[in-house]
């Protein structure tokens, strides 16, 4: 059996915290807060990297669908051809998805600021929704003032 990325990760963490970390000098202060750092990050990558896919994908739906609301409201040319190219699948790559992702959203953008204020609501609405996932994503780095409760699988769970 070959193991996941997860388990492989897992491991990495679990021979650093058992051997790496209580092998270091007591002296070697830096040293450790390094060694901690790189445990934080590996759960950090334990929590999240399986989702990072359904994640992208869900940012270009988001975006996509942003774009196509925009398409409706009168009085701005939005880009048709974006809205007439199918959101790319898991059969897709994580940069080819990307791209799309970031495409939409500059799209999106531009046609926004056409709109002057029109889509406002709109744009709110797709910016909170971005939010709650990167709080999801970043819950455990500490880089987020008010984490979200849950892990990114219960923000992207509820988008699907």
């Amino acid at each position: 059996m070959t193991p996941t990325v997860n388990q492989q990760l897992a491991s990495m963490k679990a021979s650093l915290e058992r051997s790496v970390i209580p092998a270091l000098p007591a002296e070697a202060r830096f040293a450790q807060e390094q060694a901690g750092m790189i445990a934080a990050t590996l759960a950090w990558l334990i929590d999240v990297q399986e989702f990072e896919l359904r994640y992208e994908r869900q940012e270009a739906a988001d975006y996509y669908q942003l774009l196509a609301d925009l398409a409706e409201i009168d009085g701005v040319e939005i880009a048709g051809e974006l809205l007439s190219t199918p959101l790319l699948s898991a059969d897709n790559s994580l940069a080819e998805i990307r791209k799309q992702s970031r495409e939409l959203k500059q799209a999106a953008i531009a046609a926004a600021i056409k709109l002057d204020g029109r889509a406002d609501a709109k744009l709110l609405a797709v910016a909170q929704r971005q939010s709650e996932r990167e709080q999801a994503w970043f819950r455990m780095t500490g880089f987020t003032s008010s984490p979200a409760p849950g892990g990114i699988a219960d923000v992207i769970g509820a988008r699907a």
